[in-house]
């Protein structure tokens, strides 16, 4: 009873309870009841399962019976303990089968959605610190040649300004202020990615 999470002894051949802790008994677990039954409440089992009980409601004890995730029989084949992440209703259990003798395993799962947000957060965190790296290097790439067309574009414009009528210096000037609206861009993307 001491566990934070709810935990259950249960008979592999019959998948009956043997024993549970506080929390698995506030879920639904009893005492001789079917794991996939009182705790589970049947929302696990594959569609052939329900019209098995449907069909045989005497032979609900059949060791087929189970929830469409169980991994009790391959963790007792093996004597191995299994380990597996479900969603259920948007939390996130780290669901154990563990081998206890012959037939009998121990069946817990731990929350772990807290976890998997931290875990979450942490890959966003990585993947926006990477766009905004990116961002600089490709500001500081673009602004260097953009520079030297701003240099050229000046240096035009001073030693054609006397040839030039008025609508071609007007021309000259809306090209220099779209070059100085991105060299701004580019500054700001400098800006961000130095933040």
């Amino acid at each position: 009873d001491s566990l934070p999470h709810w935990a259950m002894l249960i008979d592999c051949k019959t998948r009956t309870i043997l024993a549970a802790n506080k929390k698995a008994k506030e879920l639904g677990s009893t005492i001789n009841g079917q794991c996939w039954d009182d705790f589970g409440h049947r929302n696990f089992l594959t569609n052939d399962h329900k019209e098995h009980i449907t069909k045989n409601p005497d032979r609900k004890r059949d060791n087929c019976i189970k929830c469409n995730f169980c991994e009790a029989d391959e963790s007792l084949n093996e004597n191995k303990t299994k380990i597996s992440e479900i969603e259920i209703e948007g939390i996130i259990w780290n669901v154990h089968w563990v081998p206890v003798k012959k037939d009998i395993y121990l069946h817990y799962a731990v929350d772990i959605t807290e976890l998997k947000e931290l875990e979450q957060l942490k890959i966003d965190k990585h993947r926006l610190e990477m766009v905004v790296k990116t961002l600089g290097a490709l500001a500081h790439e673009i602004s260097q040649p953009l520079m030297v067309v701003t240099g050229y574009i000046e240096m035009l414009h001073i030693s054609l300004e006397e040839l030039m009528d008025k609508n071609q210096l007007k021309d000259f000037d809306i090209l220099k202020e779209s070059l100085y609206k991105i060299v701004k861009l580019i500054h700001r993307l400098n800006h961000v990615s130095e933040i």
